[in-house]
């Protein structure tokens, strides 16, 4: 990379840290909310006793009475956070903060890599940074699983992006497997985080068809790679909804043409 490309990326990145410290900042002088950060965080015993036995039940299901998602690298996060610091909303809103900002600099990362353009690139990251729909992610402390996969949401999609820029170059070695493994592995975190990261493999089919790639029945059998993770993880994730009360069990057959609606029209 030349120096004036470095230059470039340097200040770029300066520009997306100073975006999101000016906007989230305010948000170490918050406190927990009693809409479920006490409920799931503050009164869950296991997340305050960094054990075996405690992560044992942290990965069972149905382990968090009245949690109707299966998120436990998210709750596996609050367990380390607080045997290191205690329970100090300051430091949990900080996390939350900090996990923005990687979302932010990845998301930067992947668009620079898929489109070889630096602007574009930054206005793109900044209007996710800064954008109003972010707030509740961040400044909401249990809202923590969405930052999580999309962090690991994002790294799947480097990983997948790398891959098939090195498939295109012809270079089929270890490295080339090593991508491909690391995509798989983000991606299981994502859907173990927030088993709404589950679209990601549409996503992968999207990034492969933009680097102007023919489907082949080789490229097939790759998607298929992640089919049983996205059946497991939809049948963990489909069980006993009924202790969200007012809440309707998401219909999967109902919403999936309008999820592909909105995800293909933000494209």
């Amino acid at each position: 990379m030349k120096e004036s490309e470095l230059n470039t990326l340097y200040k770029h990145l300066v520009i997306l840290i100073i975006s999101v410290f000016v906007i989230y900042s305010q948000c170490r002088s918050f406190d927990y909310l009693d809409w479920d950060d006490k409920k799931y965080l503050l009164q869950n015993s296991n997340l305050f006793n960094f054990s075996f036995d405690s992560i044992k039940q942290i990965f069972s299901l149905n382990s968090t009475p009245g949690e109707y998602l299966y998120i436990p690298l998210c709750y596996l996060s609050f367990m380390i956070e607080f045997c290191l610091f205690g329970a100090k909303p300051e430091i949990s809103h900080a996390i939350n903060v900090f996990f923005h900002l990687a979302n932010v600099i990845m998301l930067y990362f992947f668009f620079r890599k898929l489109t070889g353009k630096d602007l574009p690139s930054l206005l793109a990251t900044i209007l996710f940074a800064i954008h109003p729909m972010q707030v509740e992610s961040v400044a909401w402390v249990m809202s923590r699983k969405e930052l999580l996969s999309t962090l690991f949401g994002l790294g799947s999609m480097l990983c997948f992006l790398h891959y098939c820029r090195k498939e295109e170059d012809g270079k089929r070695n270890a490295r080339l497997m090593q991508l491909l493994a690391g995509t798989v592995v983000l991606f299981i975190a994502a859907i173990l985080s927030k088993p709404s990261l589950l679209i990601l493999p549409g996503v992968f089919l999207l990034i492969y068809l933009w680097e102007e790639k023919k489907l082949k029945a080789k490229e097939t059998l790759l998607f298929l790679l992640f089919l049983p993770f996205v059946i497991l993880a939809f049948v963990v994730n489909s069980g006993d909804y009924s202790a969200m009360g007012w809440q309707a069990k998401l219909h999967f057959s109902q919403y999936s043409g309008q999820l592909i609606y909105e995800i293909t029209g933000r494209l």
